[in-house]
């Protein structure tokens, strides 16, 4: 049940913030937040995961482990958009601020919890 805690409250965040910029951005296609939602499942919980259960002491270590991690997922996740826009610029546009979105509207959530 702890896992599930700990993957939940990061995913519906990421979720809403991405989806958010998508409709900001003036999105119209469902198959565009379809896809949106479906990689965020995938990637999300799996940088979760790995720090779910990571052992590693050193903070940064763990750090350069994770932006190398979401570096691979702005890749996925932009060849993503790419197969259903088939437009490069488009999609690189779409992953980078949806990703630069999650990630820094994530870690000013992280930074409100500790303190």
């Amino acid at each position: 049940m702890e896992l599930i805690k700990y993957l939940a409250l990061p995913l519906i965040l990421t979720l809403v913030i991405e989806t958010f910029i998508l409709v900001t951005l003036g999105v119209r296609k469902w198959s565009i937040y379809l896809l949106s939602i479906g990689m965020n499942i995938i990637t999300n919980v799996s940088i979760n995961c790995f720090g779910y259960y990571s052992n590693i002491s050193n903070a940064w270590l763990f750090c350069g482990i994770v932006i190398a991690l979401e570096a691979v997922v702005w890749l996925i996740e932009g060849m993503g958009y790419n197969l259903i826009l088939h437009n490069k610029k488009s999609a690189l546009h779409y992953t980078l601020l949806c990703n630069a979105g999650s990630f820094i509207l994530g870690l000013l959530f992280q930074a409100i919890l500790i303190f």
